[in-house]
């Protein structure tokens, strides 16, 4: 849960006006509850109507909020919302992408050919780095990065067979990596793909 709030309920008008200073001991989840928990809302109202291209009346004078890249608004793990309440889904969220992310792994060292002490270990150590665990309640990190062991795999076929539907699971990849994310972690994620075209193996020339 987002809780203890006291960074919120401590240090944010006008919630410190009932508290005597700043005490908060957690900022970890001030942007999950300021940001994240607010964003998934409005995804969820959206899509319960049926609509993507949706406006967020309560800031200014209005903007719309499918154009907030912060707010992974097109996130496949969205649908998650379409049943389940904010507060759930975004446990829900995290701990599924987490999965995924060592699964995507599991299968890419396999792939390399490490033992099978090696895989679990490395697998397991990306699944629950720091940075996922550090940035689970903002989203965007986990979103993109879950599908970067996919995109790789699909990356080192393409350069070895050179065949359409390595291209076809690459792009695929590649775009549910974009929609995750912001465009801080889609830039991260071009230069890996960047670097895997230019240096990777190839069992054929250009």
């Amino acid at each position: 849960t987002y809780l203890p709030s006291d960074m919120h309920d401590t240090m944010m008008a006008p919630f410190e006006a009932l508290h005597h200073g700043g005490v908060a001991q957690n900022h970890y989840f001030n942007d999950g509850i300021t940001q994240t928990y607010p964003y998934k809302l409005q995804t969820q109202e959206a899509l319960r109507r049926g609509t993507l291209a949706y406006w967020n009346p309560y800031i200014l004078g209005g903007y719309p909020e499918y154009a907030e890249t912060l707010a992974d608004n097109f996130d496949p793990f969205n649908v998650i919302l379409l049943w389940v309440p904010v507060k759930l889904a975004i446990p829900w969220q995290i701990a599924l992408q987490m999965l995924l992310t060592g699964i995507g792994m599991l299968l890419l060292l396999r792939r390399l050919g490490t033992s099978l002490a090696v895989n679990v270990l490395f697998s397991g150590a990306f699944m629950l780095n720091s940075l996922f665990i550090a940035t689970a309640a903002c989203r965007w990190a986990t979103a993109t990065f879950c599908w970067v062991p996919f995109l790789t795999i699909a990356l080192l076929d393409l350069l070895e067979r050179r065949r359409l539907q390595d291209l076809g699971y690459a792009s695929l990849a590649l775009a549910l990596s974009f929609l995750g994310g912001n465009f801080q972690s889609s830039f991260y994620v071009s230069i890996l793909v960047a670097l895997i075209l230019l240096f990777g193996p190839s069992a054929q020339p250009f």
